[in-house]
């Protein structure tokens, strides 16, 4: 089992390196002093061992240690430095959100930056930490691995996120284990009806149709606005590209550069 490695910023700008390995509900173990995640946890198959119980292993690099930057000035070293960095791992999983959907029992946050789905049970304790947990999205994206998104909706099984600034349109099998990557699914729509599609904010449910908004392509904050509706047929697979359809509205009401935040569907108008 090999681990994947990713950097994030901590507190102070400062890149710490994060090895991951598994799946599951996440277990983070820290290193020694003058050691690594590497020489710890990893090259006598502790982290493996763990993983195959059925967690995902989050294995940090203390600055100047292992993969980590290694920072020469005095201040980059202040007082519980590390507790900090320890802190900021899980800062950077779990922030920024935009959005939240409903399914009946969970409640589910939106990753706007960080990478995480944070999902609390409404049947648990809002106070109890068991009662949480999150799932790492940034792995289904690819070379896209920032993958913001803004907004999302339920369609009575699935949780479909909706994709700010890129194209990649992310779905949830709510019967399913919230931990297994095997449960969730992408689809890159950028060139559906040979539309450029890319830049949502927010999604309405019709019954059938899943209608994701059209808001900003990204890039200049000048331009990219678009108006072209993106529409998936929830009676046919997920993969399948003839279930995907796009529509210019700009073509239909000029000269309306689009750029719309959210909508909503009251039986026969969205």
């Amino acid at each position: 089992m090999t681990p994947q490695t990713d950097h994030f910023a901590s507190f102070d700008g400062t890149q710490l390196a994060l090895h991951r390995m598994g799946e599951g509900r996440p277990l983070v173990l820290l290193h020694g002093l003058f050691s690594s995640a590497q020489m710890n946890w990893i090259r006598f198959g502790h982290a493996e061992r763990i993983a195959r119980l059925g967690y995902e292993v989050l294995m940090l690099d203390f600055r100047v240690h292992g993969d980590s930057a290694s920072p020469r000035e005095a201040e980059a070293y202040p007082e519980n430095v590390l507790v900090r960095d320890a802190a900021a791992l899980i800062d950077d999983r779990c922030r920024c959100y935009d959005g939240a959907v409903y399914d009946g029992r969970y409640v589910y946050f939106v990753p706007l930056e960080g990478g995480n789905v944070l999902r609390f049970d409404t049947s648990g304790d809002f106070s109890d930490a068991r009662d949480w947990e999150f799932f790492d999205r940034r792995s289904l994206h690819g070379a896209d691995a920032n993958g913001a998104n803004v907004g999302a909706i339920f369609d009575g099984r699935y949780v479909y996120l909706t994709p700010y600034a890129h194209s990649t349109v992310v779905r949830y099998d709510t019967t399913t284990s919230f931990s297994d990557s095997s449960s969730w699914s992408t689809f890159d729509a950028a060139s559906t009806s040979g539309l450029d599609c890319r830049g949502y904010d927010g999604a309405a449910f019709d019954g059938r149709f899943v209608y994701f908004i059209p808001f900003w392509r990204g890039g200049d904050a000048k331009d990219g606005f678009h108006a072209q509706l993106l529409r998936f047929d929830t009676l046919r697979s997920f993969d399948d590209p003839a279930a995907w359809l796009a529509a210019d509205g700009a073509a239909a009401a000029p000269p309306n550069p689009g750029g719309f935040n959210g909508g909503a569907f009251y039986g026969r108008h969205l």
